[in-house]
């Protein structure tokens, strides 16, 4: 009896050194993660200061546009902030039928002004694949990180014109999401 409290005391222990390992990570991870839609709102910003030092009342759709692209990323950054919270508190994501179409579209509209400045982005998702049960704000990060690799990786190649998201339905019923560059791979080590 003894000697199994202790073995569950250690468990406890390790789960709790694991958790806290987890938080240094997560640490790391929000920095990281935060400094895409933070990047995506000052643009938009940037963009609304612009037409308005400008006086230009032909361009207000524009400028108001710009506003709710800087809402959307403020809304994006506060729920990465809040999914982390979760992380750290050991809830399960929150997986929920939603539309990967709309949720790629989301993805690349809070990419911003950084991507469509230096390549076109297209997005092509199969019918089939659009009603997925999903955690939006994981495959939104995911595919955020993915084209700024796409775009990073496609900067010295003038022969790469547009980066496509794609997705379609896979084996087992998964849904692929592929983010292409029409760029050579990199050699895996």
């Amino acid at each position: 009896m003894e000697a199994q409290l202790a073995l569950q005391r250690m468990q406890s222990e390790i789960m709790h050194l694991s958790r806290f390992s987890a938080m240094g990570a997560l640490a790391t991870t929000l920095a990281h993660e935060l400094n895409q839609p933070l990047t995506a709102i000052a643009g938009f910003m940037g963009g609304v200061r612009r037409y308005v030092e400008a006086g230009e009342p032909r361009e207000r759709d524009t400028a108001l546009q710009a506003i709710d692209g800087a809402e959307r990323g403020a809304h994006y950054a506060a729920e990465i902030v809040r999914k982390l919270r979760e992380q750290a508190s050991d809830a399960a994501p929150e997986r929920r039928p939603d539309s990967l179409r709309e949720t790629l579209s989301e993805a690349i509209q809070l990419y911003g002004p950084r991507g469509k400045g230096r390549r076109e982005i297209g997005l092509e998702v199969d019918q089939a694949a659009d009603s997925v049960l999903i955690d939006r704000v994981q495959i939104e990060q995911v595919v955020l990180n993915l084209l700024r690799n796409a775009c990073e990786a496609s900067e010295s190649s003038r022969s790469i014109k547009k980066i496509i998201v794609s997705a379609s339905i896979g084996d087992a019923n998964m849904v692929p999401v592929r983010v292409s560059d029409g760029g050579a791979a990199s050699p895996m080590p």
